[in-house]
């Protein structure tokens, strides 16, 4: 225990890469608000938010053992799971994107990702709305098919809304982090040797103007497509981002601002 506390916390200051940024939102996500609120400074400063105009990504470090088992994976092999972020603005604002990233409704929202999608609650929905809890979570089933790579995955979900009234904590207002951690094995086809072994979602979201909001976006994962194409691919890695871009798209189009 004494060495996953030192592990976790081996990063008390924010970074100020991109690379190291990602690995501070995993560990403090469920810390102190001050602690996302200085990450999210130097976020938009590496990013270089201001100017920000076309979508941004490229690779990551691995997550450690000890991150794993901030989520309760710690039987997992972490060197096998690649790293990738994204970045964009979303033409929405803040208010109104959040009820997307937490909606039931996913196959309705991203017709073009799902064929099948179910999302179970597992704590107080309307406490979150209301602001009398500051967390969410959630169980998901979902269903992906095409290009030969049909699977049923399921994952828990965790969406935190961070606001404050110190601007100099935060000069961007309120933020919001999500989570999304693959619960087993999903595989393709029924194949025992392709499928989604390892996922690991996080995004961060904060409004740089008045709807107009940053979007970063980061997953470590491990899967096996076809023969040697696996997450370790550029074409996969690229097949990947391109979808997190139509789906900032459908963002914006179902945007109610």
């Amino acid at each position: 225990m004494i060495l996953l506390l030192l592990a976790c916390n081996q990063i008390k200051m924010a970074p100020k890469d991109i690379d190291g940024l990602a690995h501070y939102f995993w560990q403090n996500m469920e810390e102190d608000a001050e602690l996302i609120g200085q990450g999210s400074i130097n976020l938009f400063d590496a990013l270089n938010a201001n100017t920000l105009n076309e979508p941004q990504n490229g690779l990551i470090t691995k997550l450690s053992k000890a991150e794993l088992e901030l989520v309760n994976k710690g039987d997992e092999d972490p060197t096998k799971a690649t790293g990738v972020f994204y970045a964009n603005i979303v033409n929405c604002s803040l208010e109104g994107i959040e009820p997307g990233i937490y909606a039931a409704n996913q196959d309705e929202r991203h017709p073009d990702t799902y064929t099948y999608y179910d999302r179970e609650y597992t704590s107080d929905k309307a406490a979150y709305e209301a602001r009398e809890s500051d967390t969410l979570t959630w169980y998901t089933t979902y269903t992906v098919e095409g290009l030969g790579a049909n699977y049923t995955a399921n994952l828990h979900g965790y969406i935190r809304y961070i606001d404050f009234i110190d601007d100099e904590i935060t000069p961007y207002g309120p933020i919001i982090i999500s989570r999304g951690v693959l619960d087993e094995p999903a595989y393709f086809n029924n194949s025992d040797e392709r499928g989604l072994f390892q996922d690991y979602q996080m995004e961060v979201y904060f409004e740089r103007a008045p709807g107009e909001t940053v979007h970063f976006y980061t997953i470590w994962r491990e899967m096996v497509y076809a023969g040697a194409a696996d997450f370790d691919s550029e074409t996969v890695q690229s097949f990947v981002l391109d979808g997190f871009e139509d789906w900032d798209q459908d963002s914006e189009d179902l945007c109610p601002d």
